[in-house]
């Protein structure tokens, strides 16, 4: 009935039917009272997400929710715990592996980003593009934080590396003229810009062709490479 009250818009209804229960041997009804339950504390929607990882401890799906929700309120770490855990469970869950990195790097782990995905499989499907995101955007971080400690061998090395396509990660490689790559090109102005190499500098402003490239709106362009974070639930 809270099922079809709620299908219907009646959430208040619905939320009154499954208050009328507390103990219920079904992980399910747990999952949909938080759900629906839009009122509810973080610690009380969490208490209920826990009930069902107890009923069902090796239903991933729980526990993905279980960190989303984490995650959303800022507990990046317990949530990367959470899934990290989840994830070596079961290695070629790359559902739970790419929500692991992206919340790495959320948590601005990027290094820990960059071995999983080295060794992460993603079945490809139509619209697939998060894993290449993720990709793209932690080489590039790494490649910026090589070139503000003065590594700048191991930052061009970056680059080139966020302009590939890995197989594994599910998601082909477009027409050359299809692929964009403004942000890597700004990004070396600055590192050759640093290392005094005029020449270099000069050959790649020109492709971007950008009157002045300032370091901050770089890394602001990285970090905007993947979506904000879903403020939606489950």
């Amino acid at each position: 009935m809270a099922l079809i009250q709620d299908f219907r818009g009646n959430r208040t209804k619905a939320v009154f039917l499954l208050n009328k229960y507390e103990q219920v041997d079904f992980a399910p009804f747990y999952i949909f009272k938080a759900r629906i339950n839009e009122g509810a504390s973080r610690e009380a929607t969490l208490a209920l997400i826990k009930k069902a990882i107890e009923l069902q401890p090796k239903q991933w799906r729980y526990k993905r929710i279980y960190a989303q929700i984490l995650s959303q309120n800022d507990d990046t770490q317990k949530a990367i715990k959470v899934l990290d855990n989840t994830y070596k469970s079961d290695k070629e869950n790359y559902v739970v592996g790419l929500d692991l990195i992206n919340t790495l790097m959320l948590g601005n782990q990027y290094e820990k980003a960059e071995k999983i995905l080295a060794n992460l499989y993603v079945l490809p499907f139509e619209g697939a593009s998060d894993s290449r995101k993720f990709y793209r955007q932690t080489k590039l971080m790494l490649a910026y934080k090589a070139m503000e400690q003065g590594k700048y061998s191991v930052a061009i090395k970056k680059i080139e590396e966020a302009e590939e396509w890995p197989a594994h990660l599910g998601v082909g490689k477009p027409y050359s003229n299809l692929i964009d790559t403004h942000l890597e090109n700004s990004l070396r102005v600055l590192i050759y810009t640093y290392m005094g190499s005029k020449e270099m500098a000069s050959k790649y402003a020109d492709l971007v062709k950008d009157d002045l490239i300032k370091k901050e709106e770089v890394l602001d362009e990285i970090k905007s490479i993947t979506l904000k974070k879903d403020q939606r639930m489950f």
